[in-house]
């Protein structure tokens, strides 16, 4: 399927999420973990040398954003548990500016990565407050969902809509459900 959606649509930039990184087997199905250690492709080096294709991965956990960075992924978005539409698994349970932190500390110790390679911060990031944060902590930008959804130009209810983007819905009224 993945296959089929890069050759019907051509996109110059894909970002993949849970899990942002895939070996695959020469059937391109998900290789187990006996077969990660032989030879396999991964998702991003499908993109790469197949279909000339940047990847952002879409990590939760320092451990993910290393595997994305050594597998040659073109930017890293960090998602913290405070992300709101889908999560990442919350048994990890990385905030979001504290997780950006540290993922940005390893980008920038890698001298082949440092001016390269962009670190995004989301989950829990509302407004212009949160993105001056993520800009405080080294992060080259954010990435907006649940706050998206809320815009007039979004699909979705209007009245749910209304209720999440206003001044009146503390954070502590929102909860994520599954």
């Amino acid at each position: 399927r993945f296959r089929r959606v890069m050759e019907q649509h051509k996109p110059q930039v894909v970002q993949f999420f849970a899990p942002s990184l895939v070996h695959l087997d020469g059937n391109n199905t998900i290789a187990d973990q006996q077969q990660q250690q032989h030879q396999t492709k991964t998702n991003i080096d499908i993109c790469h040398h197949e279909f000339q294709t940047k990847v952002l991965c879409q990590v939760g956990s320092v451990k993910d954003a290393r595997a994305a960075l050594a597998a040659g992924a073109d930017g890293i978005i960090v998602q913290g548990i405070e992300a709101g539409g889908h999560g990442l698994r919350n048994d990890v349970g990385n905030g979001t500016l504290s997780l950006a932190s540290r993922v940005v500390s390893i980008v920038k110790e890698d001298d082949t990565k440092k001016d390269t390679v962009p670190v995004l911060a989301a989950g829990g990031i509302v407004d212009g407050r949160g993105l001056m944060a993520a800009l405080a902590l080294g992060c080259d930008g954010v990435c907006l969902g649940t706050r998206l959804w809320a815009s007039k130009e979004a699909l979705g209810d209007d009245t749910s809509k209304q209720v999440l983007a206003s001044p009146d819905t503390e954070p502590d009224s929102c909860i994520r459900t599954t």
